[in-house]
């Protein structure tokens, strides 16, 4: 969980994330994350709110048991 932590606050300072709850803890759930059209390259800015949008963090989340979950 703490790389998790990590990969959001690398992304969190591109200003074009962020997240809520605000900041994330290492035992933070449900978390909601929001991409922000109207900042960075604008590139999702005339997307249709029904768009699906899918990032990469790079983060394996890993169960209690030791196996890697979807």
């Amino acid at each position: 969980m703490t790389l998790c932590a990590v990969v959001m606050t690398a992304l969190l300072s591109q200003a074009q994330v962020t997240t809520s709850p605000n900041p994330l803890q290492e035992d933070s759930q449900n978390v909601v994350i929001y991409f922000h059209a109207d900042q960075g390259n604008k590139g999702m800015i005339n997307l249709p709110a029904s768009t699906g949008v899918y990032a990469h963090t790079g983060v394996n989340v890993v169960d209690a048991n030791g196996k890697e979950t979807a």
